[in-house]
């Protein structure tokens, strides 16, 4: 992996960049959770020239799930093929500026046109930049004239604004001090730093490092953006094709009444067998490198195979609810076998196999440990037992020695 450099990006094409798509939020990201205050401080460390931290982004032709609507604003979508850059560290700061800029009114009544600049504290600085006192701030400040709002500074003309306080301090003045705010955000280098040419697994890696939140992703979650499909309909609108957390939630709630919900505390498990499908292989990296298309086209498959399992251990295996299971990836093999089999019911020869590996597998504690690597091996036992071979049990899945 090449190093990074970092590269200079002036406001007013963070700014484009947000608003023509160019720029998206994976949806693994934390919803924006900044409180207006704290986007106040990074708006004053920016009038101040001081340093704001790097973004970190990662330029690819890859479609996630990404965040949709900042505030009450859609971003917009830009064509498939074209390049995009998903924010994978300075989410909340770039957010914040938009928002600033724009005037966004949020869903919890927090108003970004509700941000103020104090234009006395702001002569203060320009005659001292030494001077710590600040000039953006999230309330209007007490006792004071000379104040217009951080939203009115960046959209609206500098002789509009002097107008206001003609009676207070001289227009040459004034226009000045408006200039020079101007000038500070407009000529402000916001540091970026792209990454590109590397895959999911190496980008959610890199996320993971740098995320100060200490969030680490799930494979559920990076699936979760990776195989997300939009389409458009005959008129032209987006509606959601394929949503991999609304269909795993499907998949639970179909198995409430088979009591079989709690195998949700294990989402990996459905991954494991799309990727024992399509790949032989239940590994992170298979995982990762699956192909979206091939993904969402085994889908329906793969949960018919769970739903036929789930039926099969609890009316041959005796086992009324997943909670009484050893372990929910027993449900990974089984479920294989039925798709392997044509999702046909086994023989009475196989059902006694599948007996067998499922208690010896119990009874071994065989998925401890090792649990990816077994899956791989445990595979070749249902491809055996679909085509009816004698099994040496002991020497496939050995018991432990009773004392």
């Amino acid at each position: 992996m090449i190093q990074p450099k970092p590269i200079p990006r002036k406001y007013e094409e963070l700014k484009r960049n947000v608003s023509n798509g160019i720029y998206q939020i994976p949806k693994f990201q934390r919803d924006f959770v900044w409180p207006k205050n704290q986007t106040a401080k990074l708006l004053d460390s920016i009038i101040k020239n001081y340093p704001i931290g790097t973004f970190i982004l990662w330029k690819t032709r890859e479609r996630l799930k990404s965040v949709k609507k900042l505030g009450g604003k859609i971003l917009r979508e830009i064509p498939e093929g074209d390049y995009v850059y998903y924010i994978l560290d300075g989410q909340q700061r770039i957010a914040s500026l938009y928002l600033a800029i724009e005037g966004i009114e949020l869903d919890n009544s927090e108003d970004y046109k509700e941000i103020f600049v104090n234009l006395s504290d702001a002569e203060k600085w320009v005659r001292d930049p030494d001077y710590n006192g600040e000039i953006i701030t999230a309330i209007p400040p007490e006792n004071e004239s000379l104040v217009i709002t951080f939203y009115d500074l960046i959209n609206e003309r500098t002789s509009k604004l002097a107008r206001k306080f003609d009676s207070l301090m001289n227009r040459d003045e004034i226009e000045d001090i408006i200039d020079d705010l101007k000038e500070s955000i407009k000529s402000y280098e916001f540091p970026t730093i792209e990454v590109e040419k590397q895959p999911l697994s190496r980008i959610a890696e890199v996320f993971t490092r740098i995320n100060t939140g200490g969030k680490v992703l799930t494979l559920f979650e990076i699936m979760n953006a990776k195989v997300y499909r939009e389409e458009k309909d005959e008129n032209g609108n987006l509606h959601i094709a394929f949503d991999l957390e609304d269909k795993f939630n499907e998949l639970i709630d179909n198995l409430k009444n088979a009591n079989f919900e709690t195998i949700a505390d294990n989402k990996t498990i459905i991954l494991q067998l799309i990727s024992l499908i399509l790949k032989q292989n239940a590994k992170r990296e298979a995982i990762l490198s699956l192909p979206k298309e091939d993904f969402i086209n085994v889908w329906d498959d793969a949960v018919k195979a769970v739903q036929l399992t789930v039926d099969k251990i609890r009316t041959f295996l005796r086992i009324p609810v997943s909670k009484l299971l050893p372990y929910y990836v027993l449900i990974v093999p089984i479920a294989y076998f039925y798709y392997i089999n044509d999702f046909k019911d086994p023989t009475i020869p196989q059902l006694k196999k599948i007996e067998i590996y499922f208690f010896r597998s119990a009874f071994s504690n065989r998925f401890s440990s090792a649990v990816e690597s077994k899956l791989n091996s445990d595979i070749k036992l249902m491809e055996r037992i679909k085509d009816g071979e004698s099994i040496e049990w002991n020497k496939e899945i050995p018991l432990p020695l009773c004392g």
